[in-house]
């Protein structure tokens, strides 16, 4: 291996022929190409021996230090590349696993919305009669329930008069019920059953009412 592969001198230098050549034509042809063919075969020979050190010195390399490289063994590019790499790696992974967060967050959320109960919103509030008919009392949703009340009279039986309830579905006109159901809201109104000589009105102008609406 340690083999010397310098041309200190060529075996047949063209200086060696005379300023007058007197030899044949090949002759002359194979001492020009002399010089030409050692270099040849020296660097041929010094191809094939770096090959074989390449070879040997890989194989030491992994014999050497195999299980045990870390960064600072690295040159500084290799080692910066190999630190993106790893950080992108990382950022890519983290970004997967909170998405997957978000999308069985999303789910556990649609699921508790339609498991849990809508709870009931109720409004309760009070209202002077203007004397109108079809008057509508605006509560922000479609009531299921409406109880009515006039405020602060009392029947000699004990009993609230001008009271009426109201419920979703009953599908009832305004013209045979007091209370009528609306999106928003209610209406009163004035009742014609009367035959008992007792007529609801719960629109009577200066009166005050007391109402509840139940909701969902």
């Amino acid at each position: 291996m340690n083999k010397n592969f310098t041309i200190p001198a060529f075996a047949e230098p063209i200086t060696g022929l005379p300023d007058t050549p007197t030899c044949e034509a090949a002759e002359l042809k194979r001492r020009f190409q002399a010089p030409a063919d050692e270099v040849r075969a020296a660097h041929n020979a010094l191809a094939e021996a770096h090959e074989t050190l390449t070879h040997k010195v890989g194989s030491m390399i992994t014999e050497t230090f195999e299980g045990v490289i870390d960064k600072t063994m690295l040159a500084p590019e290799l080692a910066d590349e190999l630190d993106a790499k790893a950080t992108q790696s990382a950022l890519s992974a983290e970004e997967t696993a909170r998405k997957n967060a978000d999308n069985s967050l999303s789910s556990r959320v649609s699921s508790l919305e339609s498991s849990v109960p809508q709870k009931a919103r109720i409004v309760y509030g009070n209202y002077t009669g203007d004397g109108t008919d079809n008057r509508l009392i605006s509560v922000g949703f479609r009531p299921r329930l409406v109880i009515i009340s006039r405020v602060g009279s009392i029947s000699y039986y004990g009993m609230m008069t001008d009271m009426a309830t109201m419920m979703d579905g009953a599908n009832t006109k305004i013209t045979t019920h007091p209370v009528h159901l609306e999106s928003n809201g209610f209406r009163v109104s004035r009742s014609e059953y009367d035959s008992l000589s007792y007529v609801e009105n719960l629109n009577e102008s200066g009166i005050s009412f007391g109402y509840v609406a139940i909701g969902v």
